[in-house]
């Protein structure tokens, strides 16, 4: 339900657990493509079941200070990255989505344009990822350096790959 309640809590929505009805589809065609010969005398394809969940939604909680905060810095970090780097961060201004839980909040926004994904993680780092391709997230500095004091950064792309170069304090 986190996820649904992460979608709907921009709405001031959240899923009520306490109402939900099952749902089972049977007989629904499988995800795969199966080839099956003209000769065979099984079945053509197997059949499964799907279920799903239909729940009544309610009015969420209002969003604590603390949270509102949170997000809004990460949007300003977000934002001035875009700002300085827009071929690589774009769309510009995307959705940004709380990943958080019980250990803290994660913040991030994607960008499809360059399969980008930027996060202010829990322990208030921005950190860059490809989306799909493997390698180590770069750390772009402390959430507090980028409020303050944005750094300027180079952006480009190298041998297929994006990148963001943050110069180390002082140089």
């Amino acid at each position: 339900m986190t996820l649904a309640n992460d979608e709907l809590g921009r709405f001031g929505l959240r899923v009520d657990a306490s109402d939900c009805a099952r749902i089972m589809v049977k007989d629904t065609a499988p995800t795969e493509i199966l080839i099956v010969r003209a000769a065979s005398t099984g079945p053509t394809r197997p059949r499964y079941t799907t279920y799903l969940a239909a729940c009544h939604v309610a009015l969420a909680p209002k969003a604590p200070a603390s949270l509102r905060h949170a997000e809004e810095s990460a949007n300003l970090v977000f934002d001035r990255l875009e700002d300085d780097c827009p071929t690589l961060f774009h769309p510009r201004r995307p959705r940004t989505r709380n990943l958080g839980d019980q250990r803290g909040q994660i913040w991030a926004r994607e960008y499809p344009g360059s399969g980008l994904i930027v996060y202010v993680g829990s322990r208030r780092r921005v950190v860059l990822r490809e989306i799909g391709r493997g390698g180590t997230p770069e750390d772009l500095g402390s959430e507090r350096e980028w409020l303050t004091a944005p750094p300027r950064v180079q952006c480009g792309r190298q041998d297929e790959r994006y990148y963001v170069k943050v110069p180390a304090a002082g140089s």
